[in-house]
């Protein structure tokens, strides 16, 4: 059973991935080589796979090293759980450590794939340098911009990303294992699923300071709130300040976190540390709270449209007082 299942995963894999993509990279090699660029392609190629070797391979690496150290140390936790079920007869100790190989396996191939897709973005983060100019809010080289914080924003996205389906996967099987109880009165957590969790959660809100200190404040040089694109008065003034709040907030729940794990009650913690970051979140006046996350920075073009005073945009007159 279990190696039929295993044969079907890989044929699979082989045929909607690997199959595809080898089809993909005869074309592209084809008209590199008609049109005199096999250089160009050679570089990309090698980024491409290195990156999705790498980012493959550590994303691997993280999701199924926290599901494994999560894992039932016997049978017998498994045991339990199949005795749930009305006359099953399924061999629950099999099934659960293919399920979690299996899963990890696939989560770990998207992100590859799409590390892979974004080979130019970390080539320039490679090779981009300064441009000997800083920008007036947060004096930093203007060439951090172009060439690092896209890089930066991914490598942000993945962690987070898989930090928070760690998160999820290690909690269900502590759960399950009655390591983790989770209730409205009676909340308890094991010593090992306590510094599991635990050591997750602070890991969460250190990604969330760092996103915040750098991609938080580095939108503001493309906000939309004022009249142009760029850092008005209020994203100067009051914004900024806020993003640095919030982000000193998400350290205090690191320190919460950590202070739950040593003297406990450690769900207690948890959930005070996610209380002062949302109290905090929530506290900031709708128009002065940060801007969302994701990195919209972006180098404008000298043809984008202007903003009349009411906020609605309308096209930049041309030559001749033609409208371009």
């Amino acid at each position: 059973m279990v190696r039929v299942a295993l044969t079907i995963f890989v044929g699979a894999i082989a045929l909607l991935v690997i199959v595809p993509w080898m089809g993909s990279f005869v074309v592209d090699w084809l008209w590199f080589k008609e049109v005199g660029f096999e250089s160009v392609f050679v570089r990309s190629f090698l980024w491409s796979v290195g990156l999705f070797l790498l980012r493959g391979a550590l994303a691997f690496a993280f999701i199924y090293g926290n599901v494994r150290l999560a894992g039932p140390r016997t049978d017998r936790a498994l045991a339990l759980v199949s005795e749930r079920f009305r006359g099953a007869t399924v061999d629950v100790g099999r099934l659960v450590p293919l399920f979690l190989l299996a899963g990890s396996f696939l989560i770990a191939l998207m992100v590859a794939a799409a590390a892979s897709e974004r080979w130019l973005t970390y080539l320039l983060a490679y090779h981009g340098g300064s441009t000997g100019a800083v920008d007036p809010l947060l004096g930093w080289d203007l060439g951090f911009y172009l060439f690092r914080l896209p890089a930066i924003t991914s490598a942000l996205d993945t962690l987070t990303a898989l930090t928070v389906l760690s998160l999820i996967a290690v909690t269900a099987l502590y759960a399950m294992q009655s390591e983790l109880v989770l209730a409205r009165r009676t909340s308890s957590a094991a010593p090992r699923a306590a510094r599991h969790v635990g050591a997750l959660l602070a890991f969460f809100f250190v990604l969330l300071a760092v996103r915040l200190w750098i991609i938080g404040r580095a939108d503001l040089l493309s906000s939309t709130a004022g009249p142009l694109v760029g850092a008005s008065y209020t994203d100067a003034h009051v914004r900024l300040p806020t993003i640095a709040l919030s982000a000193f907030a998400a350290l205090a729940a690191v320190g919460l976190v950590l202070y739950g794990l040593l003297r406990g009650p450690f769900v207690r913690y948890v959930l005070i540390a996610a209380g002062v970051y949302v109290g905090v979140e929530s506290s900031h006046p709708a128009s002065c709270r940060p801007p969302s996350s994701g990195s919209s920075w972006r180098p404008t073009s000298s043809t984008a449209s202007g903003r009349t005073s009411n906020g609605t945009s309308r096209r930049r007159a041309g030559p001749g007082g033609s409208t371009a």
